[in-house]
């Protein structure tokens, strides 16, 4: 039982990556959507995305601000 509630602990969803980094994957357009590589306890994982306004480049640091439906806004 314990080995099941440490496993049922470490599920990610996607409202776990405010917070976090992520790189640009696919460049943000502006009001469009690209990909970002975001790691989320431990592990490296793609999400859709979009930026608060400007758009970014590939290789850009950038910081999760918050989520949409099932894709990130970053900044």
């Amino acid at each position: 039982r314990l080995l099941h509630s440490q496993q049922a602990n470490s599920e990610i969803t996607i409202s776990d990556a405010i917070g976090c980094f992520a790189t640009v994957t696919v460049g943000l357009p502006v009001l469009g959507i690209g990909e970002v590589d975001a790691v989320v306890k431990g592990q490296h994982i793609t999400y859709r995305a979009r930026s608060t306004g400007s758009a970014i480049p590939v290789r850009t640091l950038v910081k999760v601000l918050d989520v949409q439906g099932d894709t990130l806004v970053v900044s």
